[in-house]
């Protein structure tokens, strides 16, 4: 959800519920524990960002909105979501990938003057990524080891501003 919103220049609203004590449950505690290790790496594609030309791509597009909650379908590898910090593009894909990807939204075909990538990092990882821009899109060799068990966050490099 967080993503989701930040794409679409939004925030996210956490609400956390305590007991009379004041203190937590175990599982909200885990919860912002998680949370916290997540956003320690990927915050840089968070914080300070803006919406890019599209907010996102993928099978899940559309089916967003809080109407829908719990009669969605899971989000595949297929699923981005996208924010920008000047020649920057943070690309957020929605699960932690089983294989290569491509992000269709980078396509050389897509416009008349396409963005041309110039490097690629995966956030959390000192990992070289393989990569191709391509007529289909940004082929992304999948990483050996993924730096969370939940989205995972590719830092793209573009030779000219976006």
């Amino acid at each position: 959800m967080l993503l989701d919103a930040v794409s679409k220049n939004g925030n996210l609203l956490l609400n956390i519920p305590m007991k009379a004590d004041g203190s937590i449950e175990s599982g909200e505690l885990e919860f912002l524990e998680g949370m916290a290790d997540w956003i320690a790496i990927h915050g840089e594609g968070i914080y300070g960002t803006r919406p890019w030309e599209v907010y996102g791509e993928g099978v899940f597009i559309d089916a967003a909105g809080h109407n829908l909650e719990g009669k969605m379908s899971a989000y595949t590898q297929a699923d981005f979501r996208f924010t920008k910090k000047d020649q920057t593009l943070y690309a957020f894909c929605m699960v932690a990938p089983s294989e290569d990807l491509v992000i269709e939204s980078l396509a050389t075909g897509m416009r008349s003057k396409p963005h041309t990538v110039k490097s690629i990092k995966l956030l959390g990882s000192d990992e070289k990524l393989k990569w191709e821009q391509t007529v289909d899109g940004l082929k992304i060799r999948r990483p050996e080891k993924m730096p969370t068990p939940h989205s995972i966050c590719f830092k793209i490099m573009f030779k000219e501003r976006i």
